[in-house]
């Protein structure tokens, strides 16, 4: 027996299974569209991920980490279109490693030229000190002139640059500077010897008494033991240089003031303990050595040799000075170093020529004000006495270079002292000194 309805049971069974498929259908669908509508979202975004990344690329300063992200950000959000994220990063890459070769490059040339300077500057060296070696190999006189010999025999001197002093001259023979500031030189074809100053200047010389004629301008009798002079001597007014170092004089005769050409005169270490009144008449005389004997004064006549420019009266036993002695006014290098002096002249200052004074070893408790005058002075020397204080306006002395202050009483510096901006050799050792001036940092040389 068949079962009831069965036709309609069919129909109401096939209709369900239809709008069950149906609606999956349309899930499905609905699924597609909105992986589709995600999907083109997605890919709209890389576009703008790739120019952030390019961005990052074209900063001064390139940030390739920002780069990277944006690329790889780019290719994860489109599969599709990787292939144009991985060719931005290829060609980063790319780029990266051409600039590391290119750095490397530069550091192998920055690592060649850094050979080849410190080999230039080792082979300057080896020139610089071989230049030094050579010039040390030479005695300069006073630092300035050496004796050289040239390619054509002649005998030529030399600064300390190397070039030649033309103002001195060749000659056939000739030997170098010495202390007393002469070189003995020969002209070619003359057997008469001469001296030679560092202006230039030529002077006839003789060695004795003996060879004296009245074409002899100089004569040189330094070290020959000799206590006193003949009397011969004082007629040769012709002498414009009369060296007589190293001996055992103690008295110089009031004729020597007929020796009116003398321009140079040397007594260094003798025995001299007077200068006779008429020494002032020496009028021509420009350098005066003095130095080493035991004099104890000088005559009133002394300040009358106004041409001086170069006076050592070093290593005597002076206690004072003339009055009229700041009447040397072209006095350029003066040494009183190692005498008994207790003061000075209140009219020091007026010495405005001065550029090399020597007091030390002295017995000075103060300067005059006026010593601040000498406005060209260069080197000061007051070491070794009893100084408590310094002028006021010390600082006025702007030309000075070196200054010796050591072995005083100073127990503060006047404030102006910093005004001394050209100093670059001071000694303040073995002093009493509790302060410096403010100003003492502006002494920068």
């Amino acid at each position: 027996m068949k079962a009831p309805y069965p036709a309609a049971e069919t129909h109401h069974t096939t209709r369900h299974l239809n709008t069950e498929s149906c609606m999956k259908f349309i899930l499905v669908f609905i699924s597609l569209l909105l992986s589709i509508h995600l999907g083109f979202a997605q890919c709209e975004a890389v576009n703008s991920l790739l120019r952030k990344g390019d961005r990052f690329l074209q900063q001064s300063s390139p940030n390739y980490q920002e780069a990277i992200n944006a690329y790889t950000a780019a290719i994860i959000a489109c599969p599709e279109r990787a292939q144009e994220g991985q060719r931005r990063i290829a060609n980063m890459v790319n780029g990266i490693n051409e600039l590391r070769m290119k750095a490397e490059q530069a550091q192998a040339e920055t690592a060649d030229a850094l050979a080849q300077l410190k080999q230039a500057q080792a082979a300057t060296q080896a020139a610089l000190d071989q230049a030094n070696k050579l010039v040390n190999a030479f005695y300069f006189y006073a630092n300035r002139f050496a004796l050289a010999y040239g390619d054509n025999r002649q005998y030529y001197f030399i600064d300390k640059n190397g070039d030649r002093v033309n103002k001195l001259g060749e000659w056939e023979k000739a030997e170098q500077f010495d202390s007393r500031g002469f070189a003995k030189v020969r002209k070619r074809n003359d057997n008469q010897p001469y001296l030679l100053d560092t202006l230039g200047n030529t002077y006839a010389v003789a060695y004795s008494l003996a060879d004296l004629t009245s074409d002899i301008i100089a004569l040189d009798l330094a070290a020959q033991n000799l206590p006193e002079l003949p009397d011969s001597l004082w007629s040769q007014s012709q002498l414009q240089v009369l060296l007589l170092n190293g001996n055992i004089i103690s008295n110089l005769p009031a004729a020597v003031s007929n020796l009116k050409q003398l321009r140079t005169l040397d007594l260094f270490n003798n025995s001299l303990k007077n200068l006779p009144d008429s020494f002032g008449e020496l009028q021509r005389l420009n350098s005066l050595r003095l130095s080493y004997n035991s004099l104890n004064s000088l005559p009133e006549s002394f300040g009358q040799l106004r041409q001086l420019s170069v006076l050592d009266l070093a290593g005597n036993s002076l206690s004072s000075l003339p009055k009229n002695f700041t009447q040397l006014q072209n006095l350029s290098w003066l040494s009183l170093f190692s005498n008994s002096l207790s003061s000075l002249p209140e009219d020091f200052g007026q010495l405005q020529q001065l550029r090399v004074l020597n007091l030390s070893l002295n017995s000075l408790q103060k300067l005059p004000e006026s010593v601040v005058q000498i406005q060209r002075l260069e080197t000061l020397k007051l070491s070794n006495n009893n100084l408590d204080s310094l002028p006021t306006e010390f600082g006025s002395l702007q030309q000075l270079r070196i200054l010796h202050l050591s072995d005083n009483a100073l127990s503060g510096l006047p404030e102006s002292f910093g005004q001394l901006q050209q100093l670059y050799t001071l000694y303040l050792g073995r002093n009493s000194l509790n302060n410096l001036p403010e100003n003492f940092g502006q002494l920068q040389n």
